[in-house]
């Protein structure tokens, strides 16, 4: 999706979601920062519903998820351990209750996939 297709007072959030819908392939960048962002969170519980969806419908194309762990451990994603353990505390005060637990189910589930893990040597 490209910024200058959006119009101007036209919703974001739903461009945003009708674009995760239809597509096939989701790259997803896992930084120390990065459930710091509710939309972020937002996005990735969508990709894994619509990933867990595909895998259901044997007629539908197999929605994937590649994650890039940067610089963070894939076990620490999984567990919202490390640099992600304060922001869901932080969420679980200020968000309800029934999106955060979706969010670390969908960070659980993101954990368990194989990508790169991108780190100092």
């Amino acid at each position: 999706m490209d910024d200058e297709e959006i119009e101007v007072g036209e919703k974001f959030g739903e461009r945003l979601f009708k674009a995760i819908d239809e597509s096939r392939y989701h790259v997803v960048i896992l930084s120390k920062g990065y459930v710091d962002s509710k939309w972020c969170l937002k996005e990735l519980a969508a990709m894994v519903v619509h990933m867990m969806e595909s895998t259901s419908r044997p007629s539908q194309h197999k929605k994937e998820i590649i994650p890039v762990f940067y610089y963070v451990e894939p076990s620490d994603v999984r567990h919202q351990r490390g640099p992600f353990e304060q922001s869901f505390k932080d969420h679980e005060v200020l968000y309800n209750p029934t999106d955060v637990e979706e969010w670390r189910q969908a960070m659980n589930k993101i954990g368990e996939r194989q990508g790169p893990v991108i780190k100092d040597e």
